[in-house]
């Protein structure tokens, strides 16, 4: 059984997200919006090296694409979330529901 197929819900959790900027960068992003890096930083101000780590963690993950879009004005990067990642992380915060009201039912 892979984790993704587990019952327990702990071991379904995605360490990908674990990093809280990581986490808020699939939250904020996973509407399928696509935003600029400047926006980014003002939205998770005084990491810059945290919100670049995530980027890059969740890139390699093919969870995020980064769009350098260099022949617009700003030409700043932008970046999405893919449809693996908003699969992924829609199971991960599926696992911190289940986990957060085990309890309950």
């Amino acid at each position: 059984m892979s984790r993704a197929e587990s019952t327990d819900p702990v071991a379904r959790l995605n360490d990908t997200f674990a990093p809280s900027v990581a986490f808020g960068l699939m939250a904020v992003l996973n509407d399928g919006a696509d935003l600029e890096v400047e926006t980014l930083r003002r939205i998770f101000p005084g990491d810059a090296d945290g919100l670049r780590d995530a980027i890059r963690r969740l890139e390699a993950q093919r969870f995020v694409v980064v769009d350098r879009r260099l022949l617009r004005a700003t030409g700043g990067d932008w970046v999405r979330t893919t449809p693996k990642g908003r699969a992924a992380f829609a199971a991960h915060l599926a696992a911190l529901r289940e986990i957060a009201w085990a309890d309950e039912g």
